[in-house]
């Protein structure tokens, strides 16, 4: 199971406790953002027991300022996460089942820009996606247009 926060607030907190502001934070999460954890463990995505939860959520960040940090930084950290609300949950039982989430929206041959373009994401997300989706045998290199590997999917 992994959690990602499709909403987050982030509150803080004085150093008796108090809620002294509370916002929405500018980020929003979706499912391919599992990628930037299953990146560090391409060999187990290809395993047939292997079964994903990816759980929506929307959290509560909680900080409070410390004395000891640094000046660049500024004062705030984060102390706490508080589960608010879980707004849906995805069962992904291979990646090829992930894939198939985007095989509508590219073409039968395509490079990490399209994968980008088809994720809503940015480039660095879909190109950690295309590695896990090679690692795994859902995809494989056809050429290069220019610097950049052009993909297609395996039969």
């Amino acid at each position: 199971m992994h959690p990602i926060a499709r909403d987050r607030y982030i509150v803080r907190l004085t150093d008796a406790g108090a809620e002294t502001s509370r916002r929405k934070s500018p980020k929003h999460g979706a499912v391919f953002d599992v990628f930037t954890a299953l990146v560090s463990i391409p060999a187990l995505l290809a395993h047939p027991n292997l079964t994903l939860d990816v759980v929506i959520t929307i959290e509560e960040e909680i900080r409070a300022p410390t004395a000891r940090r640094s000046w660049r930084r500024g004062p705030w950290t984060r102390v706490d996460r508080r589960l608010v609300d879980v707004v849906e949950t995805h069962a992904i039982p291979s990646m090829s089942a992930l894939f198939a989430m985007l095989d509508a929206a590219l073409p039968e041959q395509f490079t990490t820009l399209d994968l980008a373009a088809a994720m809503k994401s940015t480039r660095a997300l879909a190109q950690q996606a295309a590695y896990c989706f090679r690692e795994s045998g859902v995809t494989e290199i056809s050429g290069k247009s220019g610097n950049a590997l052009v993909y297609r999917r395996t039969e």
